[in-house]
């Protein structure tokens, strides 16, 4: 048990580093988000893909945090551990698909 709650820790501090920086960039999409009407087709496109990736990574972060909570429980339960490594990998999958060059580049060009 010790050692599944070692690989849950490690998942979980994987995922919450890549949230740090996703935070960051949170006021640039909501200010994106509000201003649509300043982007082209293309930039657009490129935006909703963004928002579900961004979706799927938020969305992930917070089942691996729930399963986490669980604690010393959830490292009783075989299905819980393999589900926080798909968690894991599905916040890792998304958060490669975020452009964040791309999107410094769109919001330089909307707001300055």
């Amino acid at each position: 048990m010790e050692a599944k709650l070692t690989v849950l820790s490690r998942l979980l501090e994987e995922v919450e580093s890549r949230n740090d920086r996703l935070a960051d960039y949170k006021p640039l999409w909501d200010a994106m988000k509000g201003n649509q009407d300043l982007l082209d087709r293309e930039q657009r496109a490129w935006y909703d893909a963004q928002i579900r990736a961004y979706n799927q990574f938020i969305t992930s972060v917070l089942r691996l945090r729930e399963i986490a909570s669980k604690g010393d429980d959830c490292c009783t339960k075989e299905g819980d551990l393999q589900l926080a490594a798909e968690c894991a990998a599905n916040a890792h999958a998304a958060f490669l698909l975020l452009d964040f060059k791309k999107f410094e580049q769109y919001c330089t060009f909307i707001f300055f």
